[in-house]
């Protein structure tokens, strides 16, 4: 357990050394920052998150790629991976520190839309228990994609090659609840759409059924950029 702690903390300070972090963040927030305004003031609206809550998906499609993209495709590029696979870590190790390492980065993004919750709470009468649940539901999908970010830089060594593949996963994702008129076995399809998880929780509704999609999803990724990582010692 030492040993994915001592990788995560090594990927957040390599992360943090590089410009391209504090844009990709400063960008996020920007984003999310402006469609609360403008849902708040300019449209009018309700003083309320749940519009931030549909929007940071999609921002996560962006987000979430251009942050994993690198965590092994870089190192398999420069030959580093080969370094790491050759000490005393289990490959698990390296993939769950990375993971975790990756999943901090986007929980302090996230978190730094906090000041939206303080102007809600000044301006309206929020239900909290409908903001924690909504919060709850974007840190298990932003997991969640974490972990598919993290295998697709598993199986190249190419960055941008790992964050087409990535976005594309996580896009069909995100709008698979919208083509299921188009789609047999609608409710497998319906199921397997993140949105259809992420809404329910969004309603203040934490069920057992989407719990166990998210970590279902994060287990069996890490799980298989793990065995990608294995097959390179055959």
């Amino acid at each position: 357990m030492n040993n994915i702690f001592v990788i995560a903390g090594k990927e957040m300070k390599s992360y943090f050394a590089s410009p391209a972090a504090y844009i990709i963040i400063i960008l996020f927030l920007s984003l999310t920052g402006w469609f609360f305004t403008n849902t708040l003031f300019i449209d009018g609206g309700q003083a309320e998150l749940r519009s931030n809550f549909g929007i940071i998906p999609f921002l996560l499609l962006f987000f979430v790629p251009a942050l994993t993209m690198k965590m092994v495709a870089e190192e398999k590029k420069s030959g580093t991976i080969e370094l790491l696979t050759t000490l005393p870590l289990k490959d698990s190790d390296i993939i769950f520190g990375k993971f975790l390492g990756s999943l901090f980065i986007l929980l302090l993004a996230v978190s730094l839309t906090f000041p939206n919750i303080l102007t809600v709470g000044l301006l309206g009468k929020p239900d909290w228990g409908v903001l924690f649940c909504g919060y709850a539901g974007l840190f298990l999908m932003g997991a969640a994609f974490t972990s598919i970010g993290i295998y697709t830089s598993s199986i190249t060594d190419n960055q941008i090659v790992a964050f087409i593949i990535s976005f594309f996963v996580l896009f069909l994702l995100v709008i698979l609840n919208n083509l299921l008129i188009f789609l047999p076995f609608q409710s497998v399809f319906e199921y397997l759409a993140s949105s259809t998880h992420y809404e329910n929780m969004l309603k203040g509704v934490i069920d057992s059924k989407d719990l166990i999609y998210f970590f279902s999803i994060i287990i069996i990724f890490l799980t298989a950029a793990s065995k990608t990582l294995e097959s390179r010692k055959k």
